[in-house]
């Protein structure tokens, strides 16, 4: 598999978790909009309620006020948005786990006759692991992510041990020197 492929397969899975992040960042602000229009509204209506019953002081000087308090409260509006949406923003960036890319651990030089491990790392342990040479080199265990090969052939030259989980396949090619 390319490391185009690999790439692609990697961004979208981190792409399935921000969206996720967003979706509950999106409900969140949402709520919070809720609450601030439902706020907006209580103060707008008490407002108007006021401009009824102060009609006869003076119907300009009201709506100047009203005009001032609305947009007070607008201007309020807008900033616990902002500080909302920066606050989101601050704990999406915090709870991100740290992307590793995966790989398989082990020594990429080997000799003729060695039996030597093999472990996965940045993915789950229930995938395959496959050797492109079966001549060179057979597998002695295969448990929980990790594989012990035994290298067969008496002659140098090189394999690849690869392990495929899902849709993500991870190689190692490893050289067989002579003794």
């Amino acid at each position: 598999m390319s490391e185009d492929l690999k790439s692609k397969i990697f961004k979208e899975k981190e792409l399935t978790y921000k969206e996720k992040r967003r979706q509950k960042a999106k409900e969140k602000r949402q709520k919070d909009q809720m609450s601030v229009t439902i706020f907006g509204l209580i103060v707008y209506s008490i407002a108007l309620i006021g401009v009824v019953v102060l009609s006869y002081v003076g119907f300009k000087s009201v709506i100047n006020n009203l005009k001032e308090k609305q947009a007070v409260v607008e201007e309020a509006e807008k900033k616990a948005l902002e500080e909302e949406d920066k606050k989101n923003k601050e704990e999406e960036e915090q709870e991100q786990p740290p992307l590793i890319e995966p790989y398989i651990l082990g020594e990429d030089v080997v000799y003729p006759y060695d039996v030597k491990s093999y472990s996965i790392v940045g993915l789950p342990p229930e995938g395959k692991w496959t050797i492109s040479d079966n001549k060179k080199a057979k597998f002695l265990e295969c448990k929980d992510g990790r594989v012990t090969i035994e290298i067969t052939t008496t002659r140098s030259g090189n394999l690849n041990l690869s392990y495929i989980v899902e849709d993500t396949l991870v190689e190692l090619s490893i050289k067989v020197d002579s003794l």
